[in-house]
């Protein structure tokens, strides 16, 4: 075999089939894992730990997203968790607080951590991993969100709907 062929495969993982000349396709076993064909060859890719490949991602996307974007369609196998001090995974978001604290969410990217807030009146939804009614989200107490009678209660002012 060749050095450059060598070194090649080493920088950029091993050389596989493609079925297609420019496509990418999934690992049959691990939802974290794809094959990207670029002119022909393939080589095998894994998402940053935490995020899954979209099989359904139009070439010219980036294909790993958050796992309630993704359909892994039976595919079960991960990386192991690479959790640091401030993430339990090097991308995600994830919910703060309790049942009666449920705005705030932890966005990890490459493994540090950012606090977030929701806008006012409204809960993070772990499910969809975006700000949603509070009557929307599991284990959120949506009474505590509002007043009196069920009128929405916004810093102390209540509006009448």
């Amino acid at each position: 075999m060749d050095i450059l062929a060598v070194i090649s495969n080493l920088e950029n993982g091993p050389v596989v089939a493609c079925p297609e000349r420019n496509t990418r396709y999934p690992n049959p076993t691990q939802c974290d894992a794809y094959v990207e064909c670029k002119d022909g060859i393939g080589r095998e890719k894994l998402c940053p730990e935490g995020l899954l490949f979209n099989s359904k991602a139009p070439l010219g996307t980036y294909p790993c997203q958050y796992p309630a974007e993704v359909d892994c369609e039976g595919r079960t196998g991960l990386q192991p968790p690479n959790p640091t001090d401030q993430c339990p995974h090097q991308f995600g978001m994830y919910k703060l607080g309790d049942e009666n604290q449920c705005g705030q969410y932890l966005n990890c990217a490459n493994g540090a951590g950012f606090i977030s807030d929701c806008p006012e009146g409204l809960a993070f939804n772990e499910q969809s991993v975006q700000c949603d009614w509070p009557d929307q989200v599991a284990n959120c107490n949506a009474e505590d969100t509002s007043g009196p009678s069920g009128i929405l209660k916004f810093q102390d002012t209540y509006v009448f709907d």
